[in-house]
Parts: C-alpha cells; structure tokens; sequence
C-alpha cells in the first residue's frame, strides 16, 4: 500500500488555499498517490494526517461541500 506523510499533505493543500479552492480527500489521496482508485484506508489516513497537522497548529480548514483547504486569512 501507498504511504501518505504529513509532508505530502501539507504540500498539496498548499494548493488549495481558501474556501472556493477546497479538495475533497479522495481528490487528494489521488493528487498525492497519483493512483485513480482510492481506498479507504488512504482517505482514513488523510483524515488523521490532517487531525495531526491542525494540532501542530497548521490552518487546515474544511466544509462538506468543498473539502479541505486551507485557510485563506
């Protein structure tokens, strides 16, 4: 299986910054894998790596319709 770091993250959702540029967690397990199919396990992975980065004190917001992102202000 594919390991997914908190660098990997962070450096897509650098991307993705502000409310209208959100990246649901598929689209990103997918960005960082470059793999079309995404499993659960990777999306349970991206989850927690984004649950760690926010308590490092990274702004990594999300909404239900637009995914992760972060914040713009």
């Amino acid at each position: 299986m594919t390991h997914i770091t908190s660098s990997q993250v962070l450096t897509e959702l650098s991307h993705h910054i502000g409310r209208d540029n959100g990246i649901h967690v598929q689209d990103l397990v997918r960005r960082i894998t470059c793999e079309s199919k995404v499993n659960a396990p990777l999306e349970r992975r991206v989850r927690q790596l984004v649950a760690e980065l926010r308590m490092e004190g990274h702004h990594i917001c999300a909404h239900p319709a637009r995914g992760y992102f972060m914040a713009a202000t």
